[in-house]
């Protein structure tokens, strides 16, 4: 079955009646007498029969890993189908004529009665020395501290690390902010001159109808801009801000925020309320301000363009667990297909959509940051 120099059976079988033969693919090619009686004769892998129980730390299931570790002392747990639940111990020897291993031990035996159960005779067995067996478990038992000992160490410095690269990764996403925050507070300030010049243009040009259309055109294209970048730096800011509970007076939070985006709409808009309040509401002000904003915003401005009259609903609901808040609307709505991605980073549901897909990205944020869903 094989092109390898056979070991003279008789006389290692004298000394390591459980041995066994590996070849470079971690195929077991020769066993034993007394190991055929646990798992059989025929070829196969050395994974699909045995576990390295130790040595554990680092040990792969490659002829070049076992070879690493050739010093020490082996356990292995026989896993392999139809066989006999036993442990083997001993080591690995390199035969490098022949570039295989040998592996030499003998069944982990415990007690009589583990003894009978494997079904084994005292002449399945080599005459060993005790103290020499008792010096290898001492081994064994030395290198698992050892092990223990340089896993602690690597445990502990890559807790270091780890430290280390949280204070960097802390101190850049700090920096990040500042730098987004700032400048988006200077774009800002250039679109309101622009904004500014535009209506000083229509004021200077009564009754020129193609400039009036122009200056319309520049100013929708502005005020985008604007809410992009208020929108980034909205983002920013919740990054950055802690959480501070208070008592939130959720219907004049909504009022405010409906009021204030009506101008988003030509047409007048319909605000229905609901409350079943039975407890105060206590979150974040910035951050819920921040969410109920966005979407009572969206519901407003993407209203139907065929004359429906547009209505936007508001209900809460609050006990002393939660508090739940829906946004109802018929306006255009989202396509079912596109529903799985809203809350993705720039994805915009509709291509008719002005905004910048940061919007619900950042309502879903923030609701993570509060510890709600949405």
């Amino acid at each position: 079955m094989n092109n390898h120099v056979r070991l003279d059976q008789e006389h290692f079988e004298r000394l390591f009646p459980f041995y066994f033969v590996l070849d470079r693919g971690m195929r077991i090619l020769q066993r034993g007498k007394s190991l055929e009686k646990l798992i059989g004769a025929e070829e196969e892998l050395f994974e699909s029969r045995f576990r390295f129980i130790r040595p554990g730390l680092g040990i792969r299931y490659s002829f070049d890993s076992i070879l690493d570790y050739v010093k020490q002392i082996f356990i292995l747990r026989n896993i392999g189908p139809g066989g006999t639940d036993f442990q083997l111990k001993g080591e690995f020897l390199h035969d490098e004529a022949n570039d295989r291993i040998i592996f030499c031990g003998s069944p982990w035996i415990t007690s009589e009665e583990r003894f009978t159960s494997l079904g084994l005779k005292l002449n399945d067995f080599a005459l060993h020395d005790s103290v020499a067996d008792f010096l290898h478990v001492l081994k064994a038992q030395q290198m698992s501290y050892s092990d223990l000992f340089k896993l602690n160490e690597q445990i502990e410095n890559n807790r270091l690390e780890l430290a280390e690269k949280n204070v960097e990764l802390q101190d850049a996403n700090l920096e990040l902010d500042r730098f987004v925050y700032s400048t988006s507070h200077d774009l800002r300030a250039p679109l309101l001159a622009i904004n500014g010049l535009i209506d000083l243009v229509v004021e200077k040009s009564p009754g020129n109808s193609e400039v009036i259309e122009y200056s319309r055109i520049i100013r929708d294209t502005s005020n985008r801009l604007d809410g992009i970048i208020r929108e980034i730096l909205t983002y920013a800011k919740n990054r950055s801000i802690l959480i501070l509970p208070e008592h939130i007076d959720v219907e004049k939070m909504v009022h405010t925020i409906f009021d204030s985006a009506r101008y988003y709409s030509n047409y007048p808009v319909e605000l229905g309320f609901e409350m079943r309040h039975e407890d105060v509401f206590v979150s974040d002000n910035f951050s819920l301000q921040s969410v109920l904003s966005n979407i009572i915003t969206n519901a407003i401005k993407y209203r139907r363009d065929d004359g429906t009259p547009a209505k936007v609903t508001f209900r809460s609901t609050v006990t002393s667990e939660k508090g739940i808040f829906e946004v109802e609307d018929n306006g255009q709505g989202i396509p079912k297909e596109r529903l799985p991605r809203i809350f993705e980073m720039f994805y915009r549901a509709s291509n008719s959509s002005p905004g910048s897909g940061l919007g619900l990205y950042i309502c879903h944020e923030i609701v993570k940051k509060l510890g709600g869903e949405i």
